[in-house]
């Protein structure tokens, strides 16, 4: 049965996103790029927003089949950032488009995202089988999440299968399956952080190391939380925040929560924190009155999407976790993951309407 879309979901998106705009304007006064990064962000926020019209129109049923095709595509993209890395050294994690970016994995995160729930939905029952349920899922998505690591993006690589892992649970794959692939996922990161060395820096001031290298990296976190504090409950006032002229690294991205939290204080912490949570109750709504298992799981997956890289990326902010240089969703300024999600937002607007 059709029903109208969620307004309260689209006020929401549109309501951060125009966070995002504004902020955007104020982090990039602290680099001397205010107007610039404005008028950027303002253009990759228009583009997202005719892709989550599209989506909207296309319908998430119809998007969702087409994940399976776009995998091959996806993972060649994957590839070619591996190719860059291999000739010129160097992290290397997006393609440079003119004045555009893309970023291969934001485009990973939905299409794998599709994909889950696709399968999920045409095998049903056969989920809760290892061979004919499971391990297609591993195998399929352990590829894309392997070239993710490598590129190197263990923040991402992290985040990614986290929301795989939670579609999963919630469709019905036994517990003792799940473990199994936690406690490999657990393995595999401690031996690429402690063996391999990537990201150790980042992990040394939770581990209560206190030499140069580990005060080298606690530097954000300090930085992150004089800015949060330096706000008290109203804020210094939006634009006049000191943290972001050259203390608090990457404030237009990564630690745009702080920035807010500076400039608009507790309060606007907490309107922010407000709002992903009310974005995955509609979610969590939406995927319960959804009229078939396929967009169930799309509705799932999209609310995990958003919900999850929220969480890390404002528990990085806390100094809960160590730095992942992952964005915070509609607000923080960047091109591919912006547009993604208001593209996913789009399909789940869509699945909104779908009611049973």
């Amino acid at each position: 049965m059709r029903g109208e879309l969620d307004r309260v979901l689209l006020a929401v998106v549109v309501a951060l996103v125009a966070l995002g705009t504004v902020m955007a304007y104020s982090t990039g006064l602290g680099m001397g790029l205010g107007s610039t990064l404005f008028k950027k962000h303002l253009a990759k926020a228009a583009l997202g927003g005719i892709g989550m019209l599209i989506a909207y129109k296309l319908g998430c049923r119809r998007i969702s089949s087409w994940a399976k095709g776009l995998l091959i595509p996806m993972d060649i993209l994957l590839l070619g950032l591996l190719a860059i890395k291999a000739i010129h050294g160097g992290t290397v994690r997006w393609y440079k488009l003119g004045p555009f970016s893309l970023q291969p994995s934001e485009v990973a995160k939905l299409v794998l995202v599709l994909y889950v729930a696709d399968f999920m939905a045409r095998k049903g029952e056969g989920l809760r089988d290892l061979r004919r349920g499971v391990l297609p899922i591993v195998v399929v998505c352990g590829v894309s999440l392997a070239l993710i690591s490598l590129e190197p993006d263990l923040g991402t690589t992290v985040a990614l299968g986290t929301i795989l892992g939670g579609m999963l649970f919630v469709g019905g794959v036994r517990l003792k399956h799940i473990l199994v692939m936690v406690s490999a996922a657990f393995v595999t990161l401690i031996v690429v952080v402690f063996v391999f060395g990537y990201g150790k820096t980042r992990v040394l001031p939770l581990l209560g190391k206190d030499d140069e290298e580990a005060r080298r990296a606690r530097y954000q976190m300090e930085q992150s939380l004089v800015a949060l504090g330096g706000g008290g409950v109203l804020g210094r006032g939006l634009g006049k925040g000191i943290q972001k002229h050259w203390f608090l690294p990457e404030p237009h991205t990564d630690f745009v929560f702080s920035v807010v939290g500076e400039e608009l204080g507790f309060l606007g912490t907490l309107g922010i924190l407000g709002a992903f949570v009310l974005y995955g109750l509609r979610g969590i709504n939406i995927a319960r009155r959804a009229d078939e298992t396929r967009t169930f799981f799309v509705a799932v997956g999209l609310t995990l999407m958003v919900e999850v890289y929220a969480l890390l990326n404002i528990a990085v902010a806390t100094g809960v976790l160590p730095t992942t240089g992952l964005p915070l969703p509609f607000v923080s300024y960047g091109g591919t993951s912006l547009v993604v999600n208001l593209v996913g937002s789009g399909m789940l607007l869509d699945a909104s309407r779908r009611m049973g």
